[in-house]
């Protein structure tokens, strides 16, 4: 969810006022509230809490995200970066919404890329390394 939030956040630092990525941004700290408000169960109780609030509250703002991101194309084209955004979001839709059907999955791999980001740098740092 990261790399679908990220062209709006970036495009709301330079104009606010812009309500396709302020609809979008808001929409998806809705759903990161939720997911906390999730993990704030006790261990024994958080699958099923998980479940119970992806199915009633995350799944219709996941789906706002969509029709916003759908209006979002319409209306700047794909060209655009807000266009672009929308375009990620409706092309990837089924990866970014398979965390609402498995309590197990997180909703963003934010983790994981962190840890790969070191071997990246390593790699990159390395590259002239002897030469």
């Amino acid at each position: 969810m990261a790399h679908a939030r990220r062209p709006f956040a970036d495009w709301l630092k330079r104009q606010t006022a812009n309500p396709h990525a302020s609809r979008i941004v808001a929409l998806y700290r809705e759903v990161a509230r939720w997911e906390h408000e999730a993990d704030a169960a006790p261990p024994l109780e958080q699958r099923e809490r998980r479940r119970r609030l992806r199915r009633e509250r995350t799944r219709p703002i996941m789906e706002q995200i969509q029709a916003t991101a759908r209006e979002a194309l319409t209306a700047y084209g794909p060209r655009h970066q807000l266009g672009d955004g929308g375009r990620y979001i409706l092309d990837y839709w089924p990866g970014l919404t398979r965390f609402l059907d498995d309590p197990e999955l997180p909703p963003d791999n934010n983790a994981a890329e962190n840890a790969l980001r070191i071997n990246a740098l390593i790699r990159k740092n390395a590259l002239f390394a002897g030469s």
